[in-house]
Protein backbone atom coordinates (compact mmCIF):
# COMPACT_ATOMS: atom_id res chain seq x y z
CA UNK A 1 0.00 0.00 0.00
CA UNK A 2 2.97 2.01 0.90
CA UNK A 3 3.86 1.98 -2.93
CA UNK A 4 1.02 3.04 -4.09
CA UNK A 5 1.03 6.37 -1.75
CA UNK A 6 4.72 6.89 -3.15
CA UNK A 7 3.79 6.46 -6.77
CA UNK A 8 0.56 8.95 -6.69
CA UNK A 9 2.57 11.72 -4.55
CA UNK A 10 5.38 11.30 -7.37
CA UNK A 11 2.53 11.99 -10.26
CA UNK A 12 1.06 14.58 -8.09
CA UNK A 13 4.67 16.45 -7.86
CA UNK A 14 5.13 15.77 -11.15
CA UNK A 15 2.09 17.37 -12.35
CA UNK A 16 2.78 20.04 -10.41
CA UNK A 17 6.09 21.01 -11.34
CA UNK A 18 4.87 20.43 -15.30
CA UNK A 19 2.40 23.18 -14.58
CA UNK A 20 4.33 25.70 -12.53
CA UNK A 21 6.91 25.17 -15.51
CA UNK A 22 4.15 26.10 -18.49
CA UNK A 23 2.95 29.13 -16.76
CA UNK A 24 6.11 30.47 -16.23
CA UNK A 25 6.66 30.43 -20.05
CA UNK A 26 3.93 31.88 -20.84
CA UNK A 27 4.14 35.77 -21.69
CA UNK A 28 2.52 37.67 -19.08
CA UNK A 29 -1.00 40.16 -19.81
CA UNK A 30 -1.70 38.10 -22.69
CA UNK A 31 -3.55 40.05 -25.64
CA UNK A 32 -6.13 42.41 -24.63
CA UNK A 33 -9.20 41.97 -26.89
CA UNK A 34 -12.39 43.84 -27.01
CA UNK A 35 -15.96 43.77 -27.88
CA UNK A 36 -19.21 45.89 -28.07
CA UNK A 37 -21.71 44.58 -25.49
CA UNK A 38 -25.36 46.14 -25.40
CA UNK A 39 -28.10 45.67 -22.81
CA UNK A 40 -30.30 46.07 -19.76
CA UNK A 41 -28.80 45.79 -16.47
CA UNK A 42 -31.10 43.17 -14.86
CA UNK A 43 -29.06 42.42 -11.41
CA UNK A 44 -26.23 44.29 -9.24
CA UNK A 45 -23.94 42.95 -6.67
CA UNK A 46 -22.16 45.13 -4.59
CA UNK A 47 -19.73 42.54 -3.39
CA UNK A 48 -17.64 41.05 -6.32
CA UNK A 49 -19.38 44.71 -8.55
CA UNK A 50 -20.59 42.75 -10.51
CA UNK A 51 -23.60 43.52 -12.58
CA UNK A 52 -26.20 40.65 -14.80
CA UNK A 53 -26.93 41.69 -18.03
CA UNK A 54 -29.27 40.71 -20.61
CA UNK A 55 -27.30 41.44 -23.66
CA UNK A 56 -27.68 41.13 -27.69
CA UNK A 57 -25.31 38.89 -29.40
CA UNK A 58 -21.99 40.12 -28.54
CA UNK A 59 -19.94 40.42 -32.11
CA UNK A 60 -16.83 38.06 -32.48
CA UNK A 61 -17.28 36.77 -28.95
CA UNK A 62 -20.98 35.28 -27.80
CA UNK A 63 -24.71 34.93 -28.72
CA UNK A 64 -27.01 36.71 -26.92
CA UNK A 65 -27.84 35.81 -23.07
CA UNK A 66 -27.89 37.10 -19.49
CA UNK A 67 -24.73 36.80 -17.90
CA UNK A 68 -22.44 38.12 -15.33
CA UNK A 69 -19.90 40.94 -16.17
CA UNK A 70 -17.49 41.87 -13.56
CA UNK A 71 -17.18 46.33 -13.53
CA UNK A 72 -13.38 46.90 -12.80
CA UNK A 73 -14.24 50.74 -11.80
CA UNK A 74 -15.98 51.79 -8.70
CA UNK A 75 -17.24 54.90 -10.34
CA UNK A 76 -18.65 53.28 -13.75
CA UNK A 77 -19.82 51.15 -11.31
CA UNK A 78 -21.88 53.09 -8.44
CA UNK A 79 -23.73 54.44 -11.75
CA UNK A 80 -25.33 51.54 -12.45
CA UNK A 81 -29.67 51.00 -12.03
CA UNK A 82 -31.69 48.00 -11.86
CA UNK A 83 -33.24 48.05 -15.32
CA UNK A 84 -30.31 50.92 -17.13
CA UNK A 85 -29.98 50.06 -21.25
CA UNK A 86 -26.24 50.42 -21.65
CA UNK A 87 -24.07 49.91 -24.28
CA UNK A 88 -20.30 48.85 -22.94
CA UNK A 89 -16.79 47.27 -24.03
CA UNK A 90 -16.09 44.22 -22.66
CA UNK A 91 -12.42 43.68 -21.92
CA UNK A 92 -11.10 39.69 -22.41
CA UNK A 93 -7.12 38.71 -21.30
CA UNK A 94 -6.90 35.06 -21.64
CA UNK A 95 -9.56 33.47 -19.25
CA UNK A 96 -10.57 37.15 -17.55
CA UNK A 97 -13.29 39.50 -18.59
CA UNK A 98 -14.82 42.90 -17.82
CA UNK A 99 -16.79 45.65 -18.78
CA UNK A 100 -15.70 49.33 -18.68
CA UNK A 101 -16.15 52.08 -20.75
CA UNK A 102 -20.27 52.22 -20.08
CA UNK A 103 -22.78 54.48 -21.80
CA UNK A 104 -26.27 54.70 -20.43
CA UNK A 105 -28.77 55.17 -23.27
CA UNK A 106 -30.76 57.07 -20.94
CA UNK A 107 -33.22 54.51 -20.86
CA UNK A 108 -35.03 52.26 -17.68
CA UNK A 109 -37.24 49.00 -18.27
CA UNK A 110 -40.05 50.46 -15.84
CA UNK A 111 -41.52 47.25 -14.97
CA UNK A 112 -38.00 46.20 -14.00
CA UNK A 113 -37.13 49.03 -12.34
CA UNK A 114 -40.51 48.56 -9.54
CA UNK A 115 -39.73 44.87 -9.23
CA UNK A 116 -36.75 45.59 -7.93
CA UNK A 117 -37.65 47.12 -5.20
CA UNK A 118 -40.88 45.07 -4.58
CA UNK A 119 -43.34 47.20 -6.12
CA UNK A 120 -45.91 46.16 -8.94
CA UNK A 121 -47.41 49.13 -10.00
CA UNK A 122 -50.17 49.63 -8.76
CA UNK A 123 -50.25 46.67 -5.63
CA UNK A 124 -53.15 46.12 -4.46
CA UNK A 125 -52.80 46.48 0.13
CA UNK A 126 -55.33 46.53 2.42
CA UNK A 127 -58.09 49.12 2.99
CA UNK A 128 -58.79 49.90 -0.31
CA UNK A 129 -55.93 51.95 -1.54
CA UNK A 130 -52.91 50.95 -3.71
CA UNK A 131 -49.45 51.54 -3.59
CA UNK A 132 -47.87 53.12 -6.25
CA UNK A 133 -44.00 54.41 -7.12
CA UNK A 134 -44.75 57.86 -6.78
CA UNK A 135 -46.63 57.18 -3.55
CA UNK A 136 -50.59 56.34 -2.25
CA UNK A 137 -53.80 56.73 -3.97
CA UNK A 138 -57.54 55.76 -3.27
CA UNK A 139 -58.80 52.95 -5.26
CA UNK A 140 -62.09 52.77 -6.99
CA UNK A 141 -62.43 49.47 -6.37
Amino acid sequence: MSLRWLAAATLLLLLYAAGCSRADTKPSGGNLQRYRLNGRIVRLADKGQSAVIRHQKIEGWMEAMTMEFPVKDEHEFRRLHLGDQIAATVFVRDMDYWIGEIHHDGRRSESLWNRSRGLRSPVRVFCGYSIQAAGLSASSD
